[in-house]
């Protein structure tokens, strides 16, 4: 449980490194950042969405615990993520790269089912949204797929797997911005 609390810290300050690195290179295209995090005793929203500056320091803390209520996890984010764009106009239009990354099966969910999940997905896709799913100690391509998502990545829960996942998602995040900047400037995607 240590190394996966040590590998979320360090996917996190990295993820967010690696955005503020290229706000200069997106001048003109905002930049915000929201983390979720979840255990078998809540489900919180551990980084507040926030505009990353190129000076930005964001907030970061995780304990990772016991079950996991996957599905309630990305029920919530979603919702309050959809809710948080619908009511603030600078968020319109917004791009959006959604990534999951657990290290088991969904096994303690209260609220959402899959079949809930996957239809908020699927519509989410249909407006520009990117999910992608990264898992370990499960069958991972059976869950991303009950989930309708089509980017499924498995890894080892070992500091190697866990440092194969930062920089396999880090690489799409980079080129999901890429071809969003080119899409605004006007080119194609």
């Amino acid at each position: 449980m240590r190394q996966m609390k040590n590998f979320v810290e360090e996917l996190h300050s990295e993820i967010t490194s690696d955005i503020i690195k290229c706000i200069p290179k997106y001048a003109g295209i905002r930049q915000f950042f929201e983390c979720w995090c979840f255990n078998s005793t809540e489900i919180t929203q551990r980084t507040p969405l926030m505009e990353l500056l190129e000076d930005s320091i964001v907030p970061f803390d995780f304990d990772g615990c016991g079950r996991t209520p996957l599905l309630d996890a990305i029920g919530t984010a979603i919702s309050k993520l959809e809710s948080r764009i619908k009511h603030n106009p600078v968020l319109a239009n917004i791009h959006v790269d959604v990534c999951i990354v657990t290290d088991g099966y969904e096994n303690h969910s209260k609220e959402y089912t899959y079949d809930g999940i996957k239809q908020m997905i699927t519509h989410k896709e249909k407006q520009g949204w990117k999910f992608s799913y990264y898992g370990a100690n499960h069958d991972v391509k059976h869950v991303g797929n009950r989930l309708s998502i089509i980017d499924i990545n498995t890894f080892e829960p070992t500091k190697g797997g866990m440092k194969g996942v930062s920089k396999n998602f880090r690489s799409k995040l980079i080129q999901s911005k890429e071809d969003y900047f080119r899409y605004k400037k006007g080119g194609r995607k």
